[in-house]
């Protein structure tokens, strides 16, 4: 950071805004006259950077600054400097970003003083700390060396010269933070003392006498809280208690009162009951010996029927046994006829085979013997005669004449062949020709048949179009048949479970209602099912139901009153309206505690659970059974139902009732306790009558599309059959005609071709083989006239040789022929076996035929008889099952009137013993309600705060209560003795001393360790210190000597400790003039001590070099020589810095780069760049 441009107005000479522009980043001189204002811009400089001291500045305050004092009308000074910072490695902290730093200062003549940096308004602290970043602490000027420090350099002793080396190590720092640190140590110790005189004499005395009023107090507000807990919890059970018995009294009181209004109501409803039931006993008495005298008269017949149909059914059995036994022997001849007659056929074809195979063998070898035969006869004959003539050739040309007329034969023979192949071939010309007549006519026919094929072929896509089905039409159709008879049986039995079931016959007049049938559900016995593996429960469901078992479930209370009014009901019903039932059911969280208890989850259910029913009715089955558990044991259901969590109805699989007001009922039960189990026979065969119908209206629908393509199926089936009738008419008329038996002769006379063209490739073989024999035959003739001797053995030996092949060729063929013969046989035998099982198998055919018709027909006549054995059973079952129905009909009336009865007789007492515990529970509510009312207005909060109530129980559930009460007694009396012996104030005033000792303790901990970090903090800054100052030390006694050299050449100096001492004791300088190291520096002339002191200035100025140097007249007690060298040294040797000096000599500003003339004129100071 360096100056670019000073801008001052009203400042000390400078009246009007002077701008001093263009510095020169490195070496700058201000000079002229004195007076002139030269020193007044390094002030200007220094009052920017925030000068605190008004001397070095010239003035004793601020007023001074402003020109003239304010007197010539200027009011203000303002000094602005613009600083380069493109250097962002020396920019300030923050600053780093910016390129320019403009920092003004202002004063007033009323002494107010502002500052800007880059014209916004900042704090003196701010702007010190933006100069002191950068090393330009203008309180503590290294940078600034005016015109008197020279001088006291000069004058300075070995401490002093040691502050030099500190301020230009920053050492100068730690040794101020030092004296702060031990300043403060002394000022804790004090504060330590302090502290710990007051603890001693004032706060531990009045601990000690506070602890025993703290304990008695302590006893006795333990004793209080423990009082006061104890009494809200005895008065929190004594009201739950007293409530509850309370609701549990009045509950008793409705429920009594309801009970008995339910009793009396159930006494009318007996009443009304046992007039309906002797009315129906009557009745039904009437009607039971009527059907008694009707079934005995009936029941002879069916024993007499029974008996021959038995007869006939046994008879019939034995002979379809029978019939089934020859079957199955005939069958297994059957199959073994057929087995052997396939082997025999096998054996035949190989046998064919080899005769076929030995048959050739056969004639290949005849022909051999033949030949050879021939062949050795031929040879005989020559040799004998060519013995017979002597020398003579007679023989040789017997057989060259023999063969030639066998040749002669040969042709004769081909020639024949040829003609007959030609005249076949001029006939199957002619033929032809007849043939071509015929063209029109083949066309024709053969039109006719293309025209019925493409007919045929429409109708076969029209079949495969209609996609109809005749194996499945037959199929349904039998479906149906059996399905219409097992529907009628099904119906019959219904019939007759009805009749035994009368209770779930219920018949209404559909004209005269005004709904739908189906609002109407059923009987409430025919909406559910039970799970075969739920069916040992069917007693306790029985009970559970009761009398709803056959209520009338209905879909709306519209549809029940109108059934009533106009429904013209046969007998009295009592009806369940969804709309309207409350479906009260056990909640689940109780089933499955229930569960838990019974200690068998498998054996307790919900009643609603054991059975299946649809969504429309779960009401209705809801409001029947779900408000009862069953249990498979009486143990697991007394267990449960008296259980306080509990407390609900419960049954057991013998039907035995336990209910948790006390009441037990159960015993022997009637006739009818297996009415449920019959009802879900009954059930069984509804769903299996109505799946029947279902199947039945399928079947009959489908059959019914199915007529439909069958009524389009049969006339295409029709069509295409006579279409084939006539293509095969046709094809018959084709083969009759006169073209076709020129056609057929043509055919034969091809074949004879074939077979006469075979004979000729034989013939021409013969005649070339017959050739090649006389050519042999004429060369054995010329080797014989040649050599007779020589062929006459030779033909002896081919004699020995033929005899001796024809000899083995015969044996050969003797083996082939007698081998074919046995072929013959065995094929000719097979032959015969094989007709007479085919025939054989005929007859077995025939016969399992006959046996099958016999068996059919004796089936069938025995499902006739079963049929009629069925039906009379069926009615025989029908009468018996009437006879009882009404039987037990007649005892379970004669029971429900007698149950009824007893029902009634009970009931005045129940009514008097409900009457006397609602007068009991009453007289126990009065003196309740006297308690709860002495117990509220004694605790309100057990009526406001029910939480607080329901927290209290819930916190002593485990309490007894009359030993709480006692337990109370005795800390109520332990209160009132301690009540007048306690300071209740001593917690409040042992706090507040307890306070005071805890911040005393800790004030003493505080400064105790406060004291420990700045003897730690004084220790680390004198090593840093020591440190630091060394390596300052080391390094500016080097340039000390280097600058002094260079200043005043063969000469020497430098800084060094004092004997025997460290550097902390102090430095001194130490001159070599020549080879002569000075004592003292006053040894030195004027000049030579200022160039020492010099030197040791900007050595200093060296390390750590501040971006701004100032120097006022720092030459002026040199000569020439002495200035002009340290201009040029400024010049040369600090590069990194900008130095503004102010001068009147020369030799200094001649160095300078930039150089500045003040002027003084007309009573104010102006600025002029020189060069």
């Amino acid at each position: 950071m360096r100056v670019e441009e000073l801008i001052i107005d009203g400042f000390k000479s400078y009246s009007t805004r002077t701008v001093v522009s263009h510095w020169d980043p490195q070496f700058n001189a201000i000079t002229g006259l004195n007076g002139s204002g030269k020193s007044n811009i390094l002030d200007a400089i220094c009052f920017v950077l925030g000068i605190a001291s008004m001397a070095t500045v010239r003035a004793s305050n601020l007023q001074d600054l402003i020109y003239k004092r304010g007197q010539a009308g200027v009011t203000k000074a303002s000094v602005t400097i613009v600083f380069n910072n493109s250097q962002k490695d020396r920019s300030p902290i923050g600053f780093e970003n910016i390129a320019k730093i403009s920092v003004t200062r202002q004063i007033t003549l009323g002494g107010a003083s502002k500052y800007l940096i880059n014209g916004h308004r900042a704090q003196q602290q701010a702007v010190l700390q933006l100069f002191q970043s950068v090393q330009l602490n203008i309180n503590n000027p290294n940078f600034l060396i005016m015109q008197g420090k020279i001088t006291k350099v000069l004058n300075m002793k070995p401490k002093e010269i040691l502050a030099l080396i500190e301020e230009a190590s920053g050492t100068r720092m730690f040794e101020d933070r030092r004296q702060k640190a031990e300043k403060t140590m002394l000022k804790k110790d004090v504060k330590l003392l302090e502290i710990k005189s007051i603890l001693e004499e004032e706060v531990e005395p009045k601990l000690r006498r506070f602890e025993h009023d703290k304990d008695i107090y302590l006893q006795f507000q333990n004793i209080q809280m423990q009082m006061e807990r104890l009494e809200q919890i005895v008065a929190a059970h004594d009201y739950t208690i007293s409530n509850n018995e309370l609701v549990k009294n009045t509950e008793i009181i409705d429920s009594n009162k309801k009970k008995k209004a339910a009793v009396k109501e159930a006494l009318k409803e007996i009443e009304n009951e046992i007039i309906d039931i002797n009315t129906r006993l009557n009745q039904v008495t009437i009607k039971r010996d009527d059907i008694l005298k009707k079934n005995e008269k009936t029941k002879k017949e069916y024993t007499e029927k029974l008996t021959a149909l038995n007869s006939t059914s046994t008879r019939l059995k034995t002979s379809i046994q029978i019939q089934k036994k020859n079957l199955e022997k005939e069958n297994k001849s059957c199959v073994d006829l057929k087995k052997g007659i396939k082997n025999k056929k096998v054996l035949f074809e190989e046998k064919s085979k080899a005769l076929v195979s030995e048959a050739s063998k056969e004639k290949i070898l005849e022909a051999d013997v033949r030949s050879l035969k021939e062949e050795l006869e031929n040879k005989k004959e020559l040799l004998s005669s060519l013995q017979a003539s002597g020398s003579s050739p007679t023989g040789y040309i017997n057989q060259i004449n023999r063969l030639k007329r066998e040749l002669n034969d040969h042709n004769m023979n081909l020639k024949k062949d040829e003609l007959k192949i030609n005249s076949n071939n001029i006939e199957i010309e002619n033929n032809n020709v007849q043939i071509k007549e015929f063209d029109n006519t083949v066309k024709l026919y053969e039109q006719t048949l293309k025209e019925l094929e493409n007919e045929q072929n429409e109708i076969q896509m029209q079949l495969r179009m209609e996609n109809f089905d005749e194996n499945k039409y037959k199929q349904l159709k039998e479906n149906e048949t059996n399905m219409q008879r097992e529907s009628k049986k099904l119906s019959t039995q219904i019939e007759s479970w009805k009749r035994k079931l009368y209770n779930l016959d219920f018949q209404y007049d559909h004209k005269n209602v005004n709904f739908e049938p189906q609002f109407i559900k059923g009987v409430a016995a025919t909406l559910f099912d039970i799970n075969q593996e739920n069916m040992d429960k069917a007693q306790a469901l029985q009970v559970c139901a009761g009398g709803k078992l056959f209520n009338i479930v209905v879909e709306n209370d519209s549809v029940a009153a109108d059934l009533l009014e106009n429904g013209n009901l046969k007998k009295r019903v009592t009806i369940i309206p969804l709309n309207k039932i409350s479906a009260r059911t056990i909640k689940h969280d109780v089933i499955v505690k229930a569960k838990d208890i019974s200690g068998y989850p498998h054996k307790v259910d919900l009643a609603l659970n054991l059975i299946e029913f649809d969504n429309d009715v779960a009401k209705a089955m809801q409001f029947i059974f779900g408000s009862a558990l069953i249990c498979e044991s009486a143990d697991i259901a007394k267990k449960i139902t008296f259980h306080p969590e509990i407390r609900t109805k419960s049954i057991t699989l013998e039907g035995d009732v336990y209910d948790p007001e006390g009441t037990l009922s159960g015993g022997s039960r009637n006739n009818n306790s297996n009415i449920l189990e019959q009802t879900q026979i009954f059930n069984k065969l509804l769903k299996e009558y109505k799946d029947l119908q279902n199947d039945l209206e399928n079947c009959q629908r489908e059959l019914k599309v199915l007529d439909i393509s069958r009524s389009k199926f049969l006339p295409l089936i029709n069509k295409n059959k006579m279409i084939l009738n006539k293509t095969q008419q046709i094809k018959d008329e084709m083969k009759s005609s006169y073209f076709s038996v020129l056609t057929s002769r043509n055919i034969e006379l091809r074949n004879d071709n074939d077979h006469i063209q075979t004979n000729i490739d034989k013939l021409e073989s013969l005649i070339k083989i017959t050739r090649g024999s006389i050519k042999s035959t004429e060369d054995d003739l010329r080797n014989f006239e040649q050599n007779k001797d020589g062929s006459l053995d030779k033909l002896k030996n081919e004699i020995k040789a033929i005899t001796k092949t024809l000899s083995t060729k015969e044996q050969e063929y003797d083996a082939v022929s007698e081998l074919v013969e046995e072929l013959n046989i065995d094929k000719e035998r097979l032959i015969e076996e094989i007709s007479a099982d085919q025939e054989e198998l005929e007859s077995l055919k025939l016969s399992i035929k006959e046996t099958n018709s016999s068996i059919s027909i004796s089936e069938k006549n025995l499902l006739e008889s079963q049929k009629e054995i069925d039906l009379l059973k069926q009615q025989s079952l029908d009468d018996n099952m009437e006879n009882k129905i009404i039987e037990d009909e007649y005892a379970k009336l004669t029971d429900l009137v007698n149950t009824k009865m007893n029902e009634k007789n009970k009931m005045p007492a129940l009514i008097k013993e409900l009457q006397e515990t609602i007068d009991e529970c009453y007289e126990s509510n009065r003196s309740l309600d006297e308690k709860l009312d002495q117990l509220v207005n004694e605790f309100e909060w057990l009526e406001t705060d029910k939480p607080r109530v329901s927290k209290l129980l819930k916190d002593s559930e485990d309490i007894v209560l009359e030993q709480s009460k006692a337990n109370l007694k005795k800390l109520k009396e332990s209160h009132n003795s301690l009540k007048n012996r306690v300071n209740p104030n001593v917690i409040t005033m042992i706090e507040s001393v307890l306070k005071r000792e805890k911040a005393l303790r800790t004030m003493i901990s505080t400064i105790e360790a406060d004291k420990q970090k700045i003897q730690e903090t004084i220790e680390t800054l004198n090593q840093h210190k020591i440190d630091a100052l060394m390596k300052t030390y080391e390094k500016v006694t080097v340039d000390f000597g280097d600058i002094f050299s260079e200043l005043l050449p063969n000469s020497h100096a430098k800084l060094v400790i004092l004997p025997n001492s460290n550097i902390t004791d102090g430095l001194e300088v130490k001159v070599k003039l020549g080879s002569i190291w000075k004592e003292s520096l006053v040894e030195l002339s004027g000049g030579q001590r200022s160039l020492v002191a010099l030197s040791l200035i900007l050595a200093l100025l060296q390390f750590k070099p501040a971006p701004m140097y100032i120097l006022d007249e720092v030459d002026a007690a040199l000569d020439l020589s002495h200035t002009q060298n340290i201009g040029h040294l400024i010049k040369t040797k600090f590069k990194g810095s900008q130095f503004i000096v102010v001068s009147l000599k020369e030799g200094m500003f001649t160095n300078a780069n930039r150089v500045f003339r003040t002027r003084f004129q007309d009573g104010t100071s102006t600025v002029n760049i020189m060069t």
